[in-house]
């Protein structure tokens, strides 16, 4: 019944704003059924965690974010058109798409068949949510990460804010914008050229190179292949 009656709405109001479309199928009781026919680790397990750091089953322990954070790129990404089309037409809601790919960074050592059998994800929904939020971070990305070009008041106080941590007595590098670290990200060996994803300690994996002020906000992010 409920879906007849969205359904019908969506022919009849064809310029229906779509956030409001969304807000009213998300909110329906057939869509939240929909949502919940998954594993017991969504309904029983996920709530449970916290930013708690002392607690084992910590949120960040599992996802590598805190709950914070994640709430807060929820929002962000709930407005992306490339979870508009999953969101109306699936059952899984944002938060689990999200959630089960940070798992899967998190846990990359592991295959389809253990994210089966611990979140109640196939191998298919698997890689489409994989897909969908690497290119939803794109856009997101271009928002938030950004190096200081042309702008020499940021650049100005990044550099203050590097000199001016420590005490009095401890010698700064002047002029410093930015720390830059890389690292060796062990992902799935890609099924196209998987030998270029090789690294030096026979793992499939990425290069990637990230600068951060000082804050520890991101200003460059930058992957390829490790080969």
């Amino acid at each position: 019944m409920i879906a007849t009656l969205i359904l019908h709405a969506s022919i009849a109001m064809p310029l229906i704003n779509q956030d409001i479309f969304y807000e009213i199928y998300i909110s329906s009781p057939l869509f939240m059924a929909q949502s919940w026919e998954c594993h017991s680790y969504w309904t029983s397990f996920h709530p449970s965690l916290s930013d708690e750091e002392e607690r084992r089953s910590s949120f960040k322990a599992h996802y590598r974010i805190t709950l914070e954070t994640f709430n807060n790129l929820i929002r962000k990404l709930s407005s992306c058109e490339e979870y508009m089309g999953s969101q109306l037409h699936g059952r899984f809601p944002l938060f689990i798409q999200v959630a089960t790919v940070l798992w899967r960074f998190a846990n990359s050592m592991f295959g389809f068949r253990v994210m089966e059998m611990t979140l109640g994800i196939k191998d298919g929904s698997y890689n489409n949510f994989t897909n969908r939020f690497v290119d939803a971070m794109k856009h997101v990305g271009e928002q938030v990460i950004i190096w200081p070009v042309n702008d020499r008041e940021r650049a100005l106080e990044i550099a203050n804010g590097f000199r001016g941590r420590g005490t009095a007595e401890e010698l700064r590098l002047s002029g410093v914008i930015g720390a830059m670290d890389g690292k060796l990200v062990v992902i799935h060996k890609p099924a196209s050229r998987g030998n270029l994803y090789v690294d030096r300690k026979n793992w499939s994996s990425m290069s990637l190179l990230a600068v951060c002020d000082h804050r520890t906000k991101f200003m460059m992010v930058k992957t390829r292949d490790s080969g």
